[in-house]
C-alpha cells in the first residue's frame, strides 16, 4: 500500500494498492502536471524507486527522508561498525563494564574510562 499525506494540513491525499514506482506514478498522474510543480517538498522513506518517481515527476521538489527512517538506518550503521569493532579487538573495555562483580561493600565499580580513540563507536567523525 501507498499512501500520500498532506502534512501540512494532516489529512491523507490518495492511497493506491501496492508499494512500487507505478503505484505512486498513478499518485502523480491524478495530481497533474501542474499540480506536481506546486510541490515544494515531499518526505518519504528512503526507498529508492519513490525517490526516483520523485524526482522525475516534481524534479523542483525537495526529497526529505521522514525521521523514522534515518534514525533506523544510523541506528544499524551504529551497529555494524560496533559488531565489525569487536570481532577485531574482542570483548574489552567499554563492552565490559557491565560484566564486573560488584565489590563487597556494594559500591558501584570504579572503572577508568576507556579511551574514546581506541574504539570508532566512542568517537565523533571529524
Amino acid at each position: 500500500m501507498t499512501v500520500v499525506y498532506d502534512l501540512k494540513e494532516r489529512r491523507l491525499v490518495w492511497a493506491g494498492e501496492g508499494r512500487t514506482r507505478e503505484t505512486l506514478e498513478r499518485f502523480f498522474d491524478s495530481l497533474g502536471e501542474e499540480g506536481a510543480k506546486r510541490l515544494e517538498a515531499v518526505c518519504c522513506d528512503m526507498w529508492r524507486p519513490y525517490v526516483n518517481a520523485v524526482r522525475a515527476r516534481a524534479p523542483q521538489a525537495a526529497v526529505v527522508f521522514d525521521k523514522f527512517h534515518i534514525v533506523s538506518y544510523l541506528g544499524r550503521a551504529v551497529d555494524d561498525v560496533r559488531r565489525q569493532e569487536i570481532r577485531e579487538k574482542g570483548r574489552t573495555g567499554y563492552f565490559e563494564w557491565g560484566r564486573q562483580p560488584s565489590p563487597p561493600n556494594r559500591t558501584a565499580p570504579r572503572c577508568s574510562r576507556p579511551s574514546r580513540s581506541a574504539w570508532a563507536t566512542g568517537r565523533a567523525p571529524r
